[in-house]
């Protein structure tokens, strides 16, 4: 689900194309242009009928779509879309959709397979997956759900009932196998584990049936925060706070992934939806902390972009290409756009309304300015410890939806002085940012 910028998405055109429509549907709503609106609402519609057409043909000879990402950003977007603009169209087309998608349902658990694969109706990809794959769909059914007054499309969340009780710490690990249930392997709140914790509160807040909230949902997300806090919160030897995973935390260090920036925001959205709460306060600070080690993982680099991970030291030498806290980690140098550390950026600046995160959010916008723009668009920086290096070059040669739909969303919003168009206590806004009215 990449553009590609030098060739011109000559690689799988179509696709990316429909799918980066689908993903930046709601955009104009955020600028507030009415002439754009339509034109997204008409291209979304147009470009969701030639899925529709293009996705038979592509699944007689592969093995289906990856179920997580479609949903996300491609469902995700078309419902979000529908509840900005009312246009019944958008929703039709996420219908159809979600409809395609059900098949990966499909499994004695009701726990949704990794693909779907469209043409012979039904999952794909193995009977493994991860927590964050199946854990991340439940807002976007909701949402197809709600406005569609079907019941079938609550299907997604089976998952929380089938992870009662398997918890460690109040935590998941994030292996999963579909038919049985079963969990295995590390607890992370990076990749594989990451978005399922932030579904926990999510998916309370959104709450589709409406009626009394799930709290189950809360008690599991306070549980897993706790969790976090008592096992794999630690202090770097300079002080900086950060978050590893019980596969790489030892009593010299631990790995910390950038996709685990998202979890300062999502602190931060927890202690603004129950202030009354006894770690609320407590949850802010730590949402704060942890937001300031994101933003060092990218002030400290030469090019001022964040690494996909770094390796955080308790004690010490940090070793070759380190600083005060951490290394580089050879198998994790580079940067592919993500979002994560400017939308918990947002998140904080909405919520506390400190302006030193809008400065943040701004100086790491200009460094993907200056060293991951192209001809064409943005692309991927292959080390940004060492600034002579090019980005789109080789297999950087793309750029992610979520580019757009996410990480220049949350830029735009945070530095726009007259911005008021996300209310974070009316929106609950999906991993991929698209945003759905609570109630």
């Amino acid at each position: 689900m990449v553009i590609v910028i030098f060739e011109r998405a000559t690689k799988s055109p179509v696709n990316v194309k429909i799918i980066q429509a689908e993903d930046v549907g709601d955009d104009a709503w955020y600028v507030r242009q009415k002439e754009i609106k339509q034109e997204k609402i008409d291209a979304a519609a147009r470009l969701a009928q030639q899925r529709a057409e293009q996705r038979a043909n592509d699944n007689k000879q592969h093995s289906g779509v990856s179920t997580f990402e479609t949903t996300i950003r491609a469902l995700g977007g078309l419902v979000s879309a529908y509840e900005l603009s009312g246009e019944k169209i958008l929703l039709e087309k996420a219908r159809s959709l979600g409809d395609g998608l059900l098949g990966a349902f499909n499994t004695k658990t009701k726990v949704a397979m990794p693909h779907t694969n469209f043409f012979r109706g039904g999952g794909g990809g193995g009977m493994q997956t991860t927590i964050a794959e199946a854990g991340t769909l439940q807002v976007e059914f909701g949402s197809l759900a709600k406005n569609t007054r079907e019941e079938k499309y609550y299907v997604a969340e089976k998952f929380f009932d089938v992870i009662q009780g398997k918890s460690r710490d109040g935590m998941y690990p994030m292996s999963m196998n579909v038919a049985s249930g079963s969990l295995n392997g590390v607890v992370s709140w990076g990749a594989s584990g990451d978005s399922a914790y932030e579904y926990f509160l999510k998916y309370y807040l959104y709450n589709p049936r409406g009626g009394k909230k799930d709290t189950r949902l809360l008690e599991m997300y306070n549980k897993a925060v706790e969790g976090m806090k008592k096992s794999l919160i630690k202090k770097s030897a300079g002080g900086l706070t950060y978050l590893t995973d019980s596969g790489s935390a030892n009593g010299r260090g631990g790995k910390m992934e950038h996709l685990a920036c998202f979890v300062p925001g999502l602190l931060a959205l927890g202690a603004l939806h129950n202030p009354t709460s006894p770690t609320a306060q407590e949850d802010l600070d730590l949402a704060e902390k942890l937001a300031e080690t994101c933003y060092e993982m990218y002030a400290r680099t030469e090019t001022g972009l964040a690494a996909e991970g770094v390796y955080f030291f308790e004690s010490g030498s940090p070793g070759p290409g380190g600083n005060a806290d951490f290394r580089p980690i050879s198998s994790m140098r580079w940067n592919i756009l993500r979002p994560e550390t400017l939308e918990s950026l947002f998140v904080l600046y909405q919520v506390t309304g400190d302006v030193k995160y809008r400065e943040w959010s701004w100086n790491i916008w200009q460094a993907f300015d200056n060293h991951c723009k192209s001809k064409y668009g943005y692309g991927a920086h292959p080390d940004v410890f060492t600034a002579s290096r090019k980005c789109c070059q080789g297999n950087d040669d793309k750029q992610e939806t979520f580019w757009i739909a996410e990480t220049i969303k949350y830029a735009y919003i945070t530095q726009a002085q007259d911005f008021s168009g996300i209310d974070l206590t009316k929106y609950v806004l999906n991993t991929e940012a698209h945003p759905m009215k609570i109630g």
